[in-house]
Formats: structure tokens, sequence, C-alpha cells
């Protein structure tokens, strides 16, 4: 059987409140999951690469692992810069 993945990269988020050029990453990767959940359900595996967070902040990661848990995704974490997801 083949394994359907998703790759979510290059979050670029930053620190729960703030705007990166205007926009705010965090609602950019609440609708992505969101989507995802929607559209690929059936999704085996959502990996994040890429610049997860902006500017390297503890902050800025926090809003990644909120993200998932608020929508139920099963996430752990790996020894790269960012957790591993299955929805």
């Amino acid at each position: 059987p083949m394994l359907k993945l998703i790759q979510i990269t290059d979050c670029h988020l930053v620190p729960e409140g703030d705007l990166l050029f205007d926009s705010d990453p965090a609602r950019r990767l609440a609708a992505a999951i969101d989507s995802v959940i929607s559209d690929h359900g059936d999704a085996d595996l959502v990996v994040f690469s890429g610049d997860l967070a902006h500017d390297g902040l503890p902050e800025a990661y926090a809003v990644l692992r909120r993200e998932p848990d608020q929508r139920q995704a099963h996430c752990m974490s790996s020894s790269g810069s960012g957790p591993y997801c299955m929805v």
C-alpha cells in the first residue's frame, strides 16, 4: 500500500501575537492544518520542515506545538527542528 504524506514547510513562526511582514504566520499555519484535516484526512503523516521558527525563539516553537494540539492531531518529536504529525 502507498502512504500519503503531506509536507508543510517554512512556516517562519513568530511568538504569539507578533506579526511577520504584516502577516500572522500562526494564522496561516492554522489554515494549513485545517485544510489537511478537512481535505486530506486520509493522510498517513504530516511532516513539518524547513524554517519552522523565523528567529528560532522558543515562544515561536510553542505556537508550532499548540496548533496541532488544538486540532487533536497526534504529534511526536524528532531529532530535527520540528515535530512530525499524524492527523
